[in-house]
């Protein structure tokens, strides 16, 4: 079965004005706020070499399309190049 990560990164910066932005709106049910950001942000684990294998990288105003698209070939492909590799857990 293919699979794939995607890895979303944007600029602290970027992260805090949207979380106030979606605070004042008060139109969201998540209670995350910039301490959960900070949080996660502090938590972040490595990946694996074999998730690095399988992961496309999504930066902050990158084209969704351009993504979609490596998606749609790595489904065609059948995950990465050759790999048979099932899952994360396949190391």
């Amino acid at each position: 079965m293919p699979w794939c990560l995607v890895d979303l990164v944007a600029p602290a910066e970027l992260i805090a004005a949207r979380l106030q932005a979606r605070l004042e709106r008060n139109d969201d049910p998540s209670d995350a706020d910039l301490a959960v950001a900070e949080l996660q942000r502090d938590q972040v684990e490595p990946l694996t070499l074999l998730e690095e294998r399988h992961t496309l990288p999504f930066r902050a105003g990158d084209a969704p399309t351009a993504l979609l698209m490596q998606l749609w070939e790595r489904i065609i492909r059948g995950g990465t190049g050759g790999a048979t590799e099932t899952g994360p857990d396949s190391i």
